[in-house]
């Protein structure tokens, strides 16, 4: 499968983060709005950034829901999907924590 992105979207994410991460040592999130082109590509055409998140810490970060419900509708009325999320882990690897192991996955 592939999934492509727009390497000034993914440096931007980075920079933010590193900001962050170096101001608060805090998490940062971003949705990530697109379409599922084919069973074998995802196209993700846009990070979306909140203003105000929900709970935002060295070691969590998530939006209010009433935001999340608001981006869902507004990517739903343009024809696309919110199609996943990804935040920085400003004290962790660059990889699954436990915690993002155990909501990764909703069948």
């Amino acid at each position: 499968m592939q999934v492509k992105v727009k390497k000034s979207q993914a440096d931007y994410f980075r920079r933010l983060a590193l900001k962050e991460a170096r101001a608060t040592g805090k998490e940062i999130q971003a949705y990530l709005i697109g379409r599922v082109v084919s069973p074998n590509l995802t196209v993700i055409d846009e990070f979306r950034y909140t203003k105000e998140y929900g709970s935002q810490t060295t070691g969590e970060v998530c939006w209010y829901k009433a935001d999340v419900d608001e981006l869902i509708a507004e990517a739903t009325a343009a024809g696309q999907r919110v199609l996943g999320d990804c935040h920085s882990h400003p004290n962790w690897d660059a990889v699954l924590s436990p915690d993002d192991y155990k909501k990764h996955i909703y069948v």
